[in-house]
């Protein structure tokens, strides 16, 4: 949303655990997932009570933020850890903003930028549905 001050913003729906972690430690870590951790997507969507944990479910493991409590996800390709600056209610779902403290990408997905062709990154279009073959392209700024 911002570089200057660094902020990543998303939306959440009320009812969902995340927002509920949010409310609870005022920090949130957003983790990126490639294309090979699309079967588990589901599994993460999924309503558990709040005392089981869907990354468990999903096969996934947690490891330590750099900076903020909450963990990680190890088979993540990139994450960012943030901590919690405002939200706004529009519609149904919540507009939750963070302000970036840490990233991370892993080794094979950066080569001084990232490379969306190595990692092939999923993105959440919604409910189940997800885009995963993007196409890279590089546009030159127009002449004046």
């Amino acid at each position: 949303m911002s570089f200057e001050p660094p902020l990543y913003g998303f939306s959440c729906h009320p009812a969902h655990d995340t927002w509920r972690n949010i409310q609870e430690t005022s920090e949130f870590v957003v983790n990126v997932a490639g294309k090979d951790l699309g079967s588990v997507m589901k599994i993460l969507e999924e309503k558990f009570p709040p005392d089981v944990s869907e990354i468990e479910k999903a096969g996934l493991n947690e490891e330590a933020s750099d900076l903020v409590k909450p963990p990680r996800i190890r088979e993540a390709i990139a994450w960012i850890e943030c901590k919690f600056e405002q939200a706004v209610e529009l519609g149904d779902h919540i507009w939750i903003t963070g302000r970036v403290v840490a990233v991370g990408v892993k080794g094979e997905s950066w080569d001084g930028v990232l490379t969306p062709e190595v990692f092939k990154p999923l993105c959440h279009i919604g409910g189940e549905y997800f885009a995963v073959d993007m196409v890279t392209q590089k546009f030159e700024r127009a002449k004046k």
